[in-house]
């Protein structure tokens, strides 16, 4: 088979040379190590499309991505140990199993860019690998979505990221922000797993007792305050918010700065319904004889 048929089912570390480059359910796609989108460029994802990534892999955008899927046919951003998607794609039966961290992360760059997701699910990102074949190799937790305005002129030309009806779910890290942009997230899930599939391999950096299922956060230092109602922060009582902290309160995923949570879902999406829940008003006894209202003195 040519080269080039090659490149469309492993994506081996390339720049996208098309305006419009069209991922299909045809096939899966896997990225070996990483698939970068030119700033003129758009990518579109079809409905149920799985794309799988190698040990320390992403996808650098500073072109669109339009990443739109449905109900029944979700596009899905996993590990290439995920037999679960798309079946036992590295060939190797049972004898791995996805973590999180397995692969890197999604970095939205480029001036005044849209990224659309839909119906997308993305598992066990956050993985920053040293880089194959140096002499120290090593691996760790990073960011597993990073919004980044480095080297752009200023005034800043926001980008702008919406994401519903998804599940961002056991990732390491963070959705991180390096300087102002549009984000917001709803009727979606984004949480870890309590018992959540941490790495076994000893490479990693960080030791077994510091890799945590509760590392997983969203705030923003400043600018443009993220948007994210309907929500399910991985706990019946929403995020785990920064007065939390400082009182010792661990809730679900940390969403400490610059965060509009309410109203969050109190189950997992596709749950609707939402919290935070109201306490039931104490009742109200009428006596006879006595009139049976709370007048605006505060007597009766």
């Amino acid at each position: 088979m040519p080269i080039l048929s090659l490149a469309w089912f492993f994506v081996l570390g390339e720049t996208a040379k098309a305006a419009d480059i069209i991922w299909d359910n045809s096939q899966v796609r896997v990225i070996s190590s990483y698939f970068e989108i030119n700033h003129w460029d758009r990518l579109i994802i079809k409905p149920g499309t799985i794309i799988k990534f190698n040990r320390g892999g992403y996808i650098m955008a500073f072109g669109n991505i339009i990443a739109q899927g449905s109900a029944d046919q979700p596009i899905i951003f996993t590990s290439i140990k995920d037999d679960r998607a798309g079946g036992d794609t590295n060939g190797d039966g049972s004898a791995t199993s996805p973590a999180m961290g397995d692969w890197g992360y999604i970095s939205i760059g480029g001036v005044g860019n849209r990224v659309i997701m839909d119906y997308v699910e993305i598992h066990y990102a956050g993985g920053s690998d040293s880089g194959l074949g140096r002499q120290w190799q090593y691996m760790r937790p990073t960011t597993f979505f990073s919004i980044t305005s480095y080297g752009e002129p200023l005034p800043l030309k926001l980008k702008e990221i919406n994401i519903t009806h998804s599940s961002l779910v056991n990732n390491f890290g963070s959705i991180s922000f390096s300087g102002d942009a549009i984000f917001k997230i709803s009727d979606s899930n984004l949480y870890n797993d309590i018992n959540c599939p941490l790495p076994t391999s000893s490479d990693w950096t960080w030791q077994p007792a510091n890799l945590r299922c509760n590392n997983l956060s969203l705030s923003k230092g400043s600018g443009t305050a993220i948007e994210a109602p309907r929500v399910y922060w991985g706990h019946p009582d929403g995020p785990t918010t920064f007065d939390d902290y400082k009182k010792g309160v661990v809730k679900g995923t940390k969403a400490y700065f610059n965060v509009n949570y309410i109203p969050f879902l109190i189950e997992p999406w596709p749950s609707d319904k939402t919290g935070p829940v109201q306490s039931a008003p104490d009742p109200v006894i009428l006596v006879p004889g006595i009139m049976g209202s709370w007048n605006i003195s505060g007597r009766w």
